[in-house]
């Protein structure tokens, strides 16, 4: 769905002067992706949410962080969806 509202920084792309102008990311336990994105956006009206741009991500199972996207990713390896 084109201009959802879904923030994921594996796949987030930003100018670095823009990233530079609101501050950069934050040193939040969780969710420093989505807080950046809502700076930006508060910052210029500039900004595109697509789903026509693939990328391809990391993947990792492991994070920093428990209960988020990548022990998903670990619990698909392992069959456990």
């Amino acid at each position: 769905m084109e201009g959802h509202a879904h923030v994921h920084g594996a796949n987030l792309g930003i100018r670095a002067s823009r990233w530079r102008n609101v501050g950069g990311f934050r040193d939040l336990r969780i969710h420093e992706d989505v807080e950046l994105v809502s700076r930006v956006r508060a910052h210029t009206r500039r900004w595109v949410a697509t789903v026509t741009i693939r990328i391809r991500t990391s993947g990792r199972s492991g994070s920093r962080v428990t209960g988020r996207f990548a022990d998903y990713l670990g619990a698909c390896d392992r069959g456990a969806q």
